[in-house]
């Protein structure tokens, strides 16, 4: 069985607007049926300027919600749009959206994507976490219903990030939601991708339940604490390397000076613009020794930037990869104790040997003494 349907279905928005009204009590969630309703001319090219910044164009906004509203896509198309519920003037405020679009990848038909997603930069709720992450769990969330729901094995979602890693973050957000790299997105049958400086990015869903993604949000995850960073996977797939290396060191955290802290940023930038041509010659075939090196020097820069760097104990600053540097040292460091463990134990035992042997000595001298004596008498 395989229905199509909305994603956002009204029981589980919800339980999103009540996790919401914690964070956000200043806004209320709006799904497709109540956003459809709201009758303004210049409703898109405001959401374009406000909660998109201009990052995306005017005629692309416009066309992905000329399909929301199309029957033909009624089933194939869904939003969530965070309404502003203290400016109470007309018109309506909207601080950042989501749209989804199923099929928009033609060899994955059954997938969502992300069509779109724009927060207000300044959108922060009581927990820190920002509008489009809010949103982007959200929709995972419901997801992730959806395909228990449906009884769904292959549990996908897609996306774009729009000038890929470049736009650091979007990256950060994505990632620390389960979401890496799959350059086999690209093509004329998927996404645009990186033929249009984009980075397409897969998530699979198999591994976590609806309610990990509420548990994220409220910062609940047992990972945590690592760092004092947030994220849904333990180990994050990026082989760049990048997110780690934001995420622990972070421009101006430590309180530098504003110009200690713009070169950061810009050292920043520079390494995220390395890793957007390396990824872009790893979908040509071409050879990317030049362009690894490259990024690893302008990582070891951007690191000497801080007064911290690489006084994280090891622990919090490898605790994010698959194979985890500190895993192999502490294995060695259990086999060389149980080595010098088992080298005092047959030391022990050697010495066990060595009195035992000095006494059958001793036993054999007075047998001897006894036999002088009764050979005398």
């Amino acid at each position: 069985m395989n229905r199509d349907g909305p994603i956002f279905v009204p029981e589980h928005v919800a339980t999103l607007s009540a996790k919401m009204a914690e964070f956000f009590p200043n806004h209320s969630l709006l799904s497709k049926p109540q956003f459809l309703k709201i009758n303004q001319p210049s409703l898109i090219k405001s959401m374009v300027e406000g909660p998109c910044g201009d990052r995306i164009g005017l005629s692309y906004a416009e066309a992905s919600f000329k399909k929301l509203k199309l029957k033909s896509y009624a089933d194939g198309m869904d939003i969530l749009v965070m309404h502003d519920v203290t400016d109470i003037k007309a018109p309506i405020k909207i601080d950042a959206f989501i749209l989804i679009e199923k099929g928009e990848c033609k060899k994955l038909p059954s997938t969502y994507s992300v069509n779109l997603i724009c927060s207000l930069a300044q959108l922060k709720g009581n927990n820190g976490i920002g509008g489009g992450l809010f949103l982007l769990a959200s929709f995972l969330y419901c997801l992730k219903h959806y395909f228990i729901t449906e009884k769904i094995s292959d549990q996908k979602a897609i996306l774009e990030l729009a000038n890929s890693y470049e736009n650091i973050q979007g990256f950060i957000t994505y990632t620390k939601l389960g979401f890496h790299k799959d350059v086999s997105l690209t093509g004329d049958d998927c996404l645009e991708g990186l033929k249009d400086k984009n980075l397409p990015m897969t998530m699979n869903l198999s591994r976590v339940q609806p309610n990990d993604f509420l548990d994220f949000l409220d910062k609940k995850i047992p990972y945590v604490k690592t760092a004092g960073l947030t994220q849904l996977y333990r180990h994050i797939d990026d082989d760049t390397g990048l997110f780690n290396l934001f995420r622990t060191y972070t421009p101006g955290k430590l309180g530098e000076s504003v110009m200690k802290r713009y070169r950061q940023e810009e050292k920043q930038k520079e390494c995220a613009g390395y890793a957007t041509i390396l990824s872009t010659k790893q979908f040509s075939g071409g050879r990317t020794d030049i362009e690894r090196r490259d990024l690893e020097y302008c990582k070891n820069e951007y690191e000497d930037l801080f007064e911290n760097a690489r006084s994280y104990p090891v622990r919090y600053v490898q605790s994010f990869y698959k194979i985890s540097p500190r895993r192999k040292i502490v294995k060695s460091v259990r086999k060389s104790k149980k080595r010098s463990k088992k080298s005092v134990r047959k030391s022990k035992k050697s010495v066990r040997k060595s009195k035992k042997s000095v006494r059958k000595s001793k036993k054999s001298v007075r047998k001897s003494k006894k036999s002088v004596r009764k050979s005398k008498k």
